[in-house]
């Protein structure tokens, strides 16, 4: 148990010491301060390596759904309208094929 409440009281020396100078210092020093604790954030390096891969694909992503839609080209288009004419076409046959005609037996 003492080895408990050395450790305990060293904890709350350095508290102390932490808040006594935090209190000291400027507002700008203070801006500081705040901004290297929260790029600091205590942990595990892997979590802390993996927070800052996920901030980075999240930048990543709203850059790339930010940027502006390049207008398609000629050759997209054309490309679309085959697949819309493929897609009737088989919508068509697949209708024909449900419904066949019973011809000279029906």
């Amino acid at each position: 148990m003492a080895k408990l409440d050395r450790k305990l009281k060293a904890l709350d020396r350095a508290a102390a010491k932490r808040a006594k100078r935090v209190a000291a210092m400027s507002p700008e020093q203070r801006q500081r301060y705040d901004a290297w604790q929260k790029t600091h954030q205590p942990g595990p390096a892997a979590a802390r390596q993996r927070k800052r891969a996920d901030r980075k694909s999240a930048a990543d992503l709203r850059d790339l759904v930010s940027r502006p839609r390049p207008a398609p080209s000629a050759e997209v288009i054309e490309l679309e309208r085959l697949i819309a004419d493929r897609k009737a076409d088989l919508a068509r046959v697949t209708a024909e094929n449900e419904n066949p005609d019973p011809g000279a037996f029906g």
